[in-house]
This record gives C-alpha cells, structure tokens and sequence, in this order.
C-alpha cells in the first residue's frame, strides 16, 4: 500500500506538467503567430509610407518621414486634424497628443528647423529655427520647403495644424 501510495504524487506531478506544456504551447502558438501577422501586416504598410502631408493654418508641407518605430505608431493615429500648436521659446510649436506613442530617443545636438520630433512618448513638436540642444527627441521626419515654414511659423501665436498621409 505504501507504494502505491509513493506512486500518486509522482503520477499526479507528472499529468500536471503535461497538461500545463500542452496548453502553455498551443497559447505561445497562437499568441506569437497574431502578434506576428499583426507587426508584419503594419510594418509592411508603414513602410511604403515615405512622407506625409502637413497642413498649418490651411498650406500644406510636404514631410519626409524617418523610418524607426516612432513614425510608425504615429502613422496609426493619422489622420489628425484640427490640433491647435501652441509656441515655445520662439522656436517650436508643440502639442500634447492624447496616444503614447514608441520612442526612438536621442540627443541630436542641433535641431534644424523643419525637423519634426516626438519629445517624451506623446509631445508632438514641429521645429521652426536651428538652434543647439541637449535635450532627447525621438524624429518622426524633415518638412521641406523650410523658408516659407519659418515665415509662417515666426510668430508667438498657435497655429492650426492638420497631418494626413499624401
């Protein structure tokens, strides 16, 4: 009798981590195969998206995007419209989107005007002078035709801004 009873916790363990193999390994299968499809089916989307279209107070900036995982979370909110840029430091208008977005932070030491930049995880900044920095940004992208940003953007006031793919 004492063997028998020897033999039940060794059985029982044994059909326990059988059975927790067997479901950890279908979840894993299927968790890994959504997740998979799901980043596949956005990158591959994300990455034929090269610029966009910025439009503030109504003209319209073409903008080159970077390629990292920052621009692809931002690419998931668009479009965006009506965000009312406020100024700061007469060098930058800025926003607080309402999504977290992924980061890609480094110190730039000179920020371009044009250069369009994720400050934390979720502070869109659209820079409109050069000037030196140390702070970290994640880049999102370049709004060309830098000359006529400047002239628009040279003002202490809020601009209306829209983004929408081209």
């Amino acid at each position: 009798m004492n063997k028998y009873l020897s033999l039940i916790p060794t059985l029982g363990l044994g059909l326990l981590a059988f059975g927790c193999s067997s479901n950890s390994n279908s979840n894993n299968d299927n968790s890994n195969s959504i997740d998979s499809n799901n980043s596949d089916s956005n990158n591959n989307w994300n990455n034929n998206v090269k610029s966009l279209v910025i439009n503030i107070n109504g003209q319209p900036f073409n903008t080159i995007l970077e390629s990292n995982s920052t621009v692809n979370s931002f690419l998931n909110l668009l479009p965006l419209s009506n965000l009312n840029m406020n100024d700061l430091n007469s060098n930058e208008k800025y926003i607080y989107l309402s999504e977290t977005l992924n980061t890609n932070t480094y110190k730039p030491g000179i920020i371009n005007a044009g250069d369009v930049m994720l400050y934390g995880n979720n502070c869109l900044v659209i820079f409109y002078k050069t000037f030196t920095s140390n702070y970290s940004y994640s880049k999102i992208g370049t709004i060309e035709n830098v000359d006529e940003l400047v002239d628009l953007l040279d003002t202490r006031n809020s601009v209306n801004v829209s983004i929408d793919f081209n």
